[in-house]
């Protein structure tokens, strides 16, 4: 992959220092666009991870049947 490829570590295995470094990141106030960039995976990968480590809650399980929220 070209060193400037945003998804370089699109499959790599999230690590309990990877995770640190989001939650700080996060903490911070960065975007997810920027954790995105500085972490070379896709603003998915973030947010679902953001999620699983619960520091967002998953917008699908606030919405109503009818899809709205």
């Amino acid at each position: 992959f070209p060193s400037h490829d945003t998804r370089a570590n699109g499959y790599k295995k999230w690590t309990i220092e990877d995770e640190t470094e989001l939650t700080n990141y996060y903490n911070s106030g960065k975007s997810i666009e920027d954790i995105a960039c500085i972490m070379k995976r896709t603003q998915g990968a973030i947010n679902s991870r953001l999620i699983k480590i619960g520091l967002i809650d998953d917008p699908e399980i606030h919405k109503n049947t009818d899809g709205t929220v």
